[in-house]
């Protein structure tokens, strides 16, 4: 999305983009990632 020149619209964009990243790996939802290998955790 273009960026706006009203600040307070573009924080709304921000926040809604920082909640949803937040929630993704806060589940452990890591996409194509979750097929790496680790080393285990001790």
């Amino acid at each position: 999305a273009p960026v706006l020149a009203n600040g307070r619209f573009e924080l709304l964009h921000y926040i809604k983009e920082i909640s949803i990243t937040y929630e993704y790996h806060r589940y452990g939802n890591l996409g194509i990632k979750e097929s790496e290998m680790r080393k285990p955790i001790t």
